[in-house]
């Protein structure tokens, strides 16, 4: 309503009410649009910081994965070589001197067995200089 009573579309378009109207507009429209480009812009460094974080996660899973495709490598390797041994000890357990002279001992009678004699697996194996051990076949 205008200051007179009468509305201000019955003024006329020179009328001071609708002059001050327009000029808060403006300065609304100015407001809005600098609050767009303000949400805009934090939208968008929003968006950004998402992806490198997506492609950080996205580098760290393919790095546990290399690691566990190793670790699985290893696990194989590492069942082989249990696998090796056992049946080596088993092929080994029925010329074993030392498995005898360990029976015999807690029965009665005692049979001794030199330490020079030494086990058929010391003469099948030897300990290399890094303390492994490796066939000597």
């Amino acid at each position: 309503m205008h200051a007179l009573g009468v509305r201000c579309s019955d003024c006329g378009p020179l009328c001071v009410c609708l002059q001050e109207r327009e000029g808060e507009g403006q300065q609304v429209g100015k407001m809005g649009t600098k609050r767009r480009e303000k949400n805009r812009d934090a939208a968008r460094k929003s968006r950004r910081k998402q992806t490198e974080r997506a492609d950080e996660l996205h580098e760290e899973l393919q790095s546990i994965e290399r690691s566990n495709s190793a670790l699985q490598k290893e696990i194989a390797t590492l069942n082989k070589q249990l696998h090796h041994y056992t049946m080596a000890l088993k092929r080994h357990e029925p010329y074993c001197c030392l498995r005898e002279s360990a029976s015999s001992s807690s029965s009665s009678t005692r049979h001794s067995v030199s330490p020079s004699v030494g086990c058929y697996w010391d003469s099948f194996y030897t300990t290399s200089t890094h303390g492994k051990l490796t066939t000597a076949v």
